[in-house]
């Protein structure tokens, strides 16, 4: 048969569309291994229409194949490799330009960053292969800034540690701490960016030798004259929850005071949410931008603190920000206060509070997936859709049922996410 997405037997043959590809004519069939072995061509041509035709298939038996091309010399080949790793792991097809007798039609630049914006919905669909991370590690030392940038948002995406990092995460942790020293601010920035999201959903406070360097690096990068990567640092330092983080970020909110650094940092500090800094948090509950109300509410109650908490839902009980009371909402549910959980649950169908929904139940975590797969037949389609990520990540064998539900679902990007949550469930 030919090989199609999600082809999954290995006798299978490939249309070879690309003529080009040495003792190939353009209507020739070629096995999985005959394709394969054109990856160790000497002939760049050949090795680029191999890693095309794989990529297009998504067949994701051709991710270990693939990976040693992830160093090819030839910079357009290492690029492919790269997308269709990432194509192989999030179930779709990444692709920079499609190419229609020889003319570009579809052009999009930065692939990588984009599926890296997805949110909770870019995670890889199951175990990736080390030698597919050593890779990526190795192309954010890419001589090209965009390959080095498009590099490091796929190893943000594909290294993600799902509680614990294990022994082949050292690489990318040196590789990450590295980028942070690059010349270039737009890969430094996506260094910063990356390394958050690799260890965001290591078990907290995520630990060891090798995160600390990373940790260190990242509260060094502080000082980054570029405000941009300082946005871009502190973003990872919030993700990472980095303790030792703490005493350097309470000086630079000092420091900062005002404006969108000291709101980032306070964001930092609240994901954290240290019981040192719950004096700095009941002070922030007098400042009068939403982001920091939200912060200040949501790190009293990572920090415990249920009377702060108590206190604080009465001094913004008038709110009407969406953001704050989300935020309030969050912090009744995460110390055991007042269940709020519908309210977040309703919240994920929000325009405008999705994103901080999602985060909220995912750090919530498996006590609450039972009660959001309860909610998906009577939710719009935008909650079904965005409820159907949160499973993706918390979700056990007990929520599978309503997700097979979902599958069938007539809206198809919605059958698609509840497709994928299935996969992530059932490869743990």
């Amino acid at each position: 048969m030919t090989l199609t997405r999600p082809a999954r037997a290995a006798s299978f043959v490939l249309l070879a569309v690309l003529a080009s590809m040495p003792t190939a004519a353009s209507a020739q069939e070629l096995t999985f291994k005959e394709v394969v072995r054109e990856l160790q061509s000497p002939d760049p041509k050949a090795r680029l229409n191999a890693v095309q035709l794989l990529a297009e298939s998504g067949y994701p038996e051709a991710a270990g194949p693939i990976a040693p091309l992830l160093a090819d010399p030839d910079e357009r080949i290492a690029k492919e490799a790269m997308y269709a790793e990432l194509g192989f792991f999030l179930d779709t097809r990444i692709e920079a330009e499609r190419r229609v007798a020889l003319v570009v039609q579809i052009k999009n630049p930065s692939p990588a960053f984009r599926a890296f914006e997805g949110g909770w919905g870019a995670l890889p669909l199951g175990p990736v292969p080390a030698e597919v991370i050593r890779g990526l590690t190795g192309l954010l030392a890419a001589p090209k800034l965009a390959l080095r940038v498009e590099a490091t948002y796929a190893l943000g995406i594909l290294a993600q540690v799902e509680a614990q990092p294990g022994p082949g995460h050292a690489a990318v942790w040196a590789a990450l701490a590295a980028g942070l020293g690059d010349p270039e601010p737009a890969a430094r920035a996506a260094a910063a960016r990356a390394a958050g999201r690799v260890f965001r959903r290591c078990a907290a406070p995520c630990a060891g030798a090798d995160i600390e360097r990373l940790g260190n690096a990242l509260v060094h990068s502080l000082n980054d004259p570029d405000q941009a990567v300082v946005m871009a640092v502190l973003e990872g330092i919030a993700e990472l929850r980095y303790e030792r983080a703490v005493q350097a970020l309470t000086d630079f909110y000092n420091y900062e005071k005002k404006g969108p650094v000291a709101l980032a940092t306070l964001d930092a500090l609240g994901r954290i949410g240290h019981r040192s800094s719950v004096p700095l948090f009941r002070a922030a509950l007098t400042r009068k931008e939403p982001a920091a109300l939200r912060a200040a509410v949501e790190g009293l109650a990572r920090a415990g603190d249920k009377d702060s908490v108590t206190a604080a839902a009465l001094s913004l009980a008038k709110q009407r920000k969406s953001e704050v009371v989300l935020g309030v909402a969050f912090a009744q549910q995460r110390v055991g206060q007042v269940s709020q959980l519908d309210r977040l649950v309703q919240a994920a169908g929000g325009t405008d509070t999705y994103l901080q929904a999602q985060d909220y139940l995912i750090e919530l975590g498996p006590p609450v997936a039972r009660a959001v797969a309860g909610v998906l037949p009577a939710a719009n389609t935008a909650a079904r859709l965005r409820l159907i990520e949160v499973l993706g990540v918390i979700g056990g064998a007990d929520q599978l049922p309503a997700l097979q539900a979902a599958e069938r679902d007539e809206t198809a990007s919605v059958a698609a996410a509840a497709v994928r949550a299935v996969r992530r469930i059932k490869a743990r």
